[in-house]
């Protein structure tokens, strides 16, 4: 009974979700080819347009902050093989000043 309880919370709280990642609004998609070459950037806000507060006036549009996506929470960039370790004991990928 307990262990069912304590499951029912950690779900209710979050708890369950991976750490690793977190929920944020993205604004635009940018692809890019295998060769790393640019392919293009897709808009992920929508518009809303509001209308006028006084008659004869222009409606207003409304842009949101992007479509919710699951993003790591640390910043990390792929064929480092560098690591190192945080004060905390948690890993984290070095990352390359440009």
């Amino acid at each position: 009974m307990i262990l069912k309880r304590l499951y029912e919370l950690a779900e209710r709280e979050g708890l369950l979700q991976d750490p690793a990642f977190d929920v944020a609004p993205v604004a635009c998609l940018i692809q890019i080819g295998e060769q790393g070459e640019f392919l293009g950037i897709t808009d992920l806000r929508e518009r809303h347009e509001e209308p006028p507060k006084k008659k004869g006036g222009t409606p207003k549009v409304k842009i949101d902050k992007g479509k919710p996506m699951p993003l790591p929470v640390r910043p990390c960039r792929v064929g480092n093989p560098e690591a190192r370790q945080d004060a905390d004991g948690s890993a984290a990928v070095a990352l390359e000043d440009d």
